[in-house]
């Protein structure tokens, strides 16, 4: 005996092949999708991370060089103020150095002209105790340097006063304008010196007087050459 089969119990299982095809397929599907957001998700965050590193290392390389710069304007300021201590510490030993030495240089300038008077006076007093008339001698001193058609006064000791009473005074001044001299005792004129005065000026003839003018204007240079 036959038994005949439905005919859509033939077909159930065709239908059933194709529905897990496409969920198959959709899952497939799925799973390429999520792979591929997850290489684009780390692509992107290894990006980031790329961006934010590269701008940290930037940040940093800034700061290194701003800290060098600042370490290179301390270093110079503290070499200036360096030097400039170091300069004014030389000065201001130069300044104690000159300062010692200045009394000693003065004392020793005045030591120099005091035994240089002493020497020249020894000497003028040899030389003045061989000449024939001292006086005479220092009239025609004071008198060189003066007009010789001018009058002339002339200050001399009271004991000379007598020596050149008719003195020719041969020189500059002539037997015939001695009338333009006159002579006046002075007792504060050493003997054997002279003092001729013409209008507002004055020649200190004596020996001593133009010998220590001459040995303290030399003194005097060479203190003011050391002290330069």
């Amino acid at each position: 005996m036959f038994v005949a089969v439905p005919a859509a119990t033939s077909t159930s299982p065709r239908g059933f092949v194709g529905l897990d095809l496409a969920q198959r397929e959709d899952g497939e599907e799925l799973v390429r999708l999520r792979e591929q957001a997850r290489t684009e998700g780390y692509a992107a965050g290894w990006a980031a991370g790329m961006r934010q590193a590269a701008e940290k290392a930037a940040a940093e390389l800034e700061a290194q060089k701003e800290a060098a710069h600042v370490a290179a304007r301390l270093d110079r300021d503290e070499r200036r103020a360096a030097r400039t201590r170091a300069e004014e510490a030389l000065l201001a030993a130069g300044d104690a150095l000159r300062a010692e030495r200045e009394p000693a240089i003065g004392a020793l300038a005045d030591t120099v002209l005091e035994l240089a008077l002493e020497l020249a006076g020894a000497v003028l007093d040899r030389e003045v105790q061989l000449m024939d008339s001292q006086v005479g001698e220092a009239v025609r001193r004071a008198l060189k340097p003066l007009d010789a058609e001018k009058p002339v006064t002339v200050r001399v000791n009271p004991a000379d006063l007598m020596v050149l009473t008719g003195d020719a005074l041969k020189g500059k001044h002539s037997l015939s304008d001695t009338e333009l001299v006159s002579f006046l005792p002075d007792p504060t004129v050493q003997p054997g010196d002279a003092i001729a005065r013409q209008g507002d000026t004055e020649v200190d003839a004596g020996l001593r007087a133009s010998v220590s003018r001459a040995l303290a204007a030399l003194v005097g240079e060479g203190a003011d050459g050391v002290q330069a």
